[in-house]
């Protein structure tokens, strides 16, 4: 699979890309509020990331268990989150974002309350990771090294 997402990388380079924070913004996921940056969708992101599902897709299974996940301790939302992305939050429906952390829903919403000063960033690397409970990357397998020119 990480063949497959170096020639993606090759195709629509990730590293150095401008992106923009927009707002910040969480999901209830397993009892706990999932907060993120939610990131413009700009045509370069947009391109990297119809690259990356068409190169992961193959390797999409269904039937994962707890077990699959770091520290098998993954919740029902984990699991069904995995097995059902590329159909449910790819392509139209993917929403760019910078998962920030875990939190007591009432914390965030007191956070998301407050005016939000958008911001930009570069994508400084990137990499495959073997995710655990919330879908955190938890165990690098692969990190991407560009060609060096």
């Amino acid at each position: 699979m990480t063949g497959a997402v170096a020639k993606a990388y090759a195709a629509e380079a990730p590293i150095g890309l401008q992106l923009k924070a927009e707002s910040l913004d969480y999901v209830l996921w397993g009892g706990v509020a999932v907060t993120v940056f939610v990131v413009e969708r700009t045509p370069e992101l947009m391109r990297l990331h119809e690259k990356v599902i068409a190169a992961v897709e193959p390797f999409s299974v269904s039937g994962g268990t707890a077990a699959a996940f770091v520290g098998d301790d993954a919740n029902s939302d984990t699991i069904g989150w995995v097995e059902h992305f590329i159909p449910d939050s790819s392509g139209p429906k993917y929403i760019p974002h910078v998962t920030l952390g875990v939190a007591h829903e009432d914390f965030v919403k007191g956070i998301k309350a407050k005016p939000f000063d958008a911001f930009t960033f570069k994508v400084a690397g990137a990499a495959v990771y073997h995710l655990g409970n919330f879908g955190t990357a938890a165990k690098k397998l692969w990190q991407y090294q560009p060609a060096m020119k």
